[in-house]
């Protein structure tokens, strides 16, 4: 039978369309990319190695359990937790994470109670649209976009202090799309104003940029409402294997152990993974990311300071900012060559969001950075 788009919505599809699908780029201008949130700085170089070991015969087998428990040995020692702290993987990164949580972690009586998810905006936006599929309402907190991100993590602490009805709270740490970010000093606060009924997801898909010291890992153990939501997608440098990874207290895991996906990750991914994850790499692959981000994105910010374009608050060595440029600043950006993520994507989180804004990643070379300058001036 032939369906028209009302039927099409009528059995719950959602139109839309591409990012600046009506703006038209002219020809032969090279593509900037400052778009998608990977990692401009490349991955661990034992990857490579652990792609050239890999047995052809493991295609034809499907992934084993021991391949998972060698990785959440890893996460365990790099966060020092002890072994009865769940930790698990997805192959959909910390996004698929995210929606099993939502999708199957909260049952629908405690929605039909009134639970929700509780988040300060703007941030990462497909928590709206995840809530929505599960069926949670989703409302967030809207302060000014200027308030510092610390300021805007008080006003959920004490929202979470005054409001008594059970929620899933949600924060983005570092923040998607400002780069923002808070030692784990602010997480423990919010730990434990959301300690009395409520769930709370810490979402470190860009935790990887800060200090290990200011995860939330390392409280998991004293607060078993916590879920903290890693990805490989990022400063580790591994999108394409789409790799994510949570951690939940005891009691908590019990319950997601028995709901969640099995076969998720491929073996391949595992092995890469298993090399890439080992703390000793980290600990010497991580610091020179950070490095190496914050070099290019001062003299990013030093670029866009100097054509007249404001940056909100931004944790240096993260790779993505939000940034303000006056009106259709996307579509102007887009049709110069330059490839960023529409500020109103983020409209779900936050109702000021619009295109007048943007999130960059910053670029790994200088070159690419002076050639952004360079094209700005002709907005």
């Amino acid at each position: 039978m032939k369906r028209n788009s009302e039927n099409l919505i009528h059995y719950g599809f959602i139109r839309g369309k591409d990012y600046a699908s009506d703006v038209t780029r002219p020809e032969g201008i090279e593509e900037i990319d400052c778009g998608l949130g990977h990692s401009p700085f490349g991955f661990p170089e034992v990857a490579r190695e652990a792609l050239k070991n890999i047995d052809p015969r493991l295609l034809n087998e499907y992934p084993a359990d021991p391949y998972s428990d060698a990785l959440a040995a890893n996460v365990r020692r790099r966060f020092g937790l002890e072994k009865k702290a769940g930790v698990f993987f997805d192959g959909a990164g910390s996004y698929g994470l995210l929606a099993t949580i939502l999708s199957n972690l909260v049952a629908n009586e405690g929605v039909r109670r009134g639970s929700r998810v509780i988040g300060v905006g703007p941030q990462f936006t497909n928590i709206a649209m995840l809530a929505h599929r599960a069926e949670v309402p989703y409302q967030p907190l809207t302060p000014d976009l200027n308030l510092p991100y610390e300021e805007k993590l008080d006003l959920l602490v004490a929202n979470r202090e005054k409001d008594r009805q059970a929620a899933i709270v949600y924060v983005d740490n570092p923040n998607n799309p400002t780069g923002a970010a808070v030692g784990i000093d602010k997480i423990v606060d919010l730990a434990e104003a959301t300690a009395n009924g409520d769930l709370l997801i810490v979402d470190e898909a860009y935790g990887d940029a800060v200090p290990d010291s200011w995860s939330a890992f390392n409280i998991l153990e004293s607060y078993p409402h916590i879920i903290v939501v890693r990805s490989l997608s990022k400063t580790i440098g591994l999108a394409s294997p789409r790799l994510g990874y949570v951690g939940m207290s005891e009691p908590v895991a019990d319950v997601y152990r028995e709901m969640r996906l099995v076969f998720t990750v491929d073996a391949l991914t595992y092995l890469i993974a298993h090399k890439v994850m080992e703390p000793e790499v980290l600990a010497e692959f991580l610091p020179r990311v950070r490095q190496m981000t914050m070099e290019k994105k001062l003299e990013f910010l030093d670029i866009l300071a100097k054509n007249g374009v404001n940056v909100f608050e931004s944790m240096d060595t993260v790779s993505i900012l939000l940034a303000e440029g006056g009106d259709n600043f996307y579509e102007k950006l887009f049709a110069l060559g330059i490839n960023t993520e529409d500020g109103a994507t983020f409209e779900p989180t936050h109702p000021e969001m619009n295109n007048s804004m943007v999130r960059f990643r910053i670029p790994a070379d200088s070159r690419k950075i002076q050639e952004v300058g360079k094209r700005l001036k002709n907005i």
